[in-house]
């Protein structure tokens, strides 16, 4: 008798393991993307990444109390604008909580991303930031903001000039058409509403001593804890600045679930894959090439791509991979068929794509090995203006 009840209390103890595993799983689903270089000097191909991500936003465990007011970023694609559609996403997030709304697409706090590229490019609305790193959310005390509805997030047709892009015909020698035209400036043409900021201001968590928002592996060991201990104290959007497979990338947390799967830190791995082919690829390039400045070039590529693999290699042998703990990471390139449709050129329906998908799932080990910089980001807002 005692056989079988041990027997019987094995399968039990199985099978309640086997269906909490299942139900984990489908709470969670992959979501994939590519990062685009910031800079010709940075990179010339995009990256391809997967993450996971809630199936809902809204019933997702651990600290969730900021997920409500959480925004859908457009997928910025080849526009080289992360620091900017972070930022925007923070200050909707700020709007939304403080007037108790929930995320409408081309709404009364939908703010276009486009502006703040725009205005970054003028002294008088930067002189408050001395390291973008850190500082950049000072830009939004500069002014107002504008609606996506009146200035899009967008894409056109242009070229690159000797120092900057300019719009150009669809025929003309040498024009690309994708989001890069939203460097292109036509703020001084902006007609519409113009939305009221509070005004913010920023907490350094960790910053990189050398500025350097590709470095890896120098973040302190209490990196996790003390980005957790700000969003359950202070209840705010905590940006941060990573090394996102050889390119430097900004996104928001606004929460985390301890006891949420890593899916064995599925970017970290990839990480690696990136880097050592990445290396790969530009010695290979630089045997058969006949040129010795693009020799140079792609050596010194290779080499960099070597040292964010070994610093990584190094990082991770410290921390290893647990098997739970996750941040939840607003995001601007998983673009996700779950959201709504996002026009970007309403003169080319083709061009549309959905929103990327407004949480997903970095596991702690990203924000430990990866992370240069982190900030909270804080509002204050006297008083309420009516929305039009």
């Amino acid at each position: 008798m005692n056989h079988l009840l041990k027997k019987y209390a094995s399968l039990f103890l199985f099978a309640l393991l086997f269906c909490v595993q299942v139900q984990a799983q489908s709470k969670f689903y992959s979501v994939f993307g590519q990062k685009y270089p910031n800079s010709a000097a940075e990179g010339s191909n995009p990256v391809s990444s997967r993450a996971m991500a809630p199936v809902d936003p809204y019933q997702l465990g651990g600290f969730n109390e900021l997920i409500p007011y959480v925004t859908a970023s457009p997928d910025q694609e080849e526009a080289g604008t992360c620091l900017f559609m972070s930022l925007t996403g923070a200050v909707e997030w700020w709007l939304h909580r403080i007037y108790n709304q929930t995320f409408v697409p081309e709404g009364n706090l939908d703010l276009s991303e486009r502006w703040w590229v725009n205005l970054s490019t003028y002294d008088k609305h930067t002189e408050n930031i001395n390291n973008w790193n850190t500082d950049g959310i000072y830009l939004f005390n500069s002014t107002a903001a504008v609606l996506n509805r009146d200035y899009r997030f967008t894409k056109g047709w242009y070229v690159e000039g000797k120092d900057e892009f300019e719009p150009a015909a669809p025929n003309t020698p040498g024009a690309i058409y994708d989001a890069g035209y939203n460097w292109i400036d036509d703020s001084a043409k902006v007609r519409g509403h113009f939305v009221r900021l509070p005004t913010f201001s920023r907490r350094v968590i960790y910053a990189d001593p050398d500025e350097n928002p590709w470095e890896i592996g120098k973040a302190p060991s209490t990196i996790v804890e003390r980005v957790k201990q700000a969003l359950v104290e202070e209840k705010s959007p905590v940006q941060v600045i990573y090394n996102h497979q050889g390119y430097w990338h900004s996104v928001i947390v606004l929460g985390f679930d301890d006891e949420a799967p890593t899916y064995n830190c599925p970017f970290i791995h990839e990480s690696f894959d990136v880097f050592q082919k990445e290396e790969k690829d530009a010695r290979d390039k630089a045997e058969k090439t006949k040129s010795p400045r693009e020799r140079d070039h792609l050596l010194s590529r290779a080499n960099k791509m070597r040292l964010y693999n070994n610093k990584l290699k190094r990082a991770f042998e410290k921390t290893g991979c647990a098997s739970t703990g996750v941040f939840y990471v607003r995001d601007s390139q998983y673009s996700d068929p779950t959201e709504p449709i996002y026009h970007y050129d309403f003169s080319n329906p083709q061009a549309d794509r959905p929103y990327s998908k407004r949480i997903i799932l970095r596991e702690y080990e990203w924000l430990k090995t990866l992370s240069n910089h982190a900030m909270v980001i804080k509002a204050e807002m006297k008083a309420k203006v009516k929305l039009k």
